[in-house]
């Protein structure tokens, strides 16, 4: 990251921020780079943890609904119910 931040600073860019995820490195990174360029700003990417935490309720919904859709089918099946919907 910092051979990029650099690269950019020598063809005379500004930089006002970078944007990581929350990553072990990403981390490490942004408390390495954070005190040796004081004017950018280094941001942890929220939109990445939202993502997480959509997926994991909806992991839970999802897998909750599947539960129950399998046990009604289920129950349908061993009372005969698709035999008698056939016929």
């Amino acid at each position: 990251m910092e051979g990029v931040i650099e690269e950019i600073l020598a063809s005379e860019w500004k930089i006002g921020a970078a944007v990581t995820d929350n990553a072990g490195q990403c981390g490490r990174d942004r408390r390495i780079l954070a005190p040796k360029y004081p004017n950018i700003a280094f941001l942890i990417w929220f939109a990445h943890d939202i993502n997480n935490l959509v997926k994991a309720v909806l992991k839970t919904v999802f897998k909750e609904i599947s539960e129950d859709a399998a046990g009604a089918a289920s129950f349908q099946h061993q009372n005969g119910w698709f035999v008698l919907l056939r016929q």
